[in-house]
């Protein structure tokens, strides 16, 4: 199974309620899903994954105390590189506070993988 922490978790700056992003193969991600169902623990998606956010996922919760935790399901190598090569070009950025902000400059280097770095 191949991972990849990315979003705040990954390049910051984390807040008290910050998610933890997670870059999952669509097959691992069904397969983790089935395992969280048979522990009893929900998934869910939110509207904002559905129609804002561009990719398919769920987030599912341990426990109350412990933060979300978001699943990115990525369908070939090539999505999981520019998922990687995004996060990476986010860490070398000083943090940005603000949300749009992350999400607008994590986009440019995802696009710019697919077009440029992963053709």
């Amino acid at each position: 199974m191949k991972i990849l922490i990315t979003g705040t978790s990954a390049y910051g700056p984390r807040g008290e309620d910050s998610d933890i992003d997670i870059v999952l193969f669509a097959n691992d991600s069904y397969k983790l899903e089935s395992d969280l169902r048979r522990a009893r623990i929900n998934t869910y998606q939110t509207q904002s994954q559905m129609e804002n956010e561009g990719y398919d996922g769920y987030i599912f919760r341990i426990t109350a105390d412990f933060p979300s935790i978001n699943i990115i399901e990525v369908s070939d190598e090539k999505e999981f590189k520019c998922w990687e090569f995004a996060t990476n070009e986010m860490k070398k950025l000083k943090p940005i506070l603000s949300r749009l902000k992350r999400i607008e400059e994590f986009q440019k280097f995802f696009v710019q993988a697919k077009k440029e770095v992963f053709p």
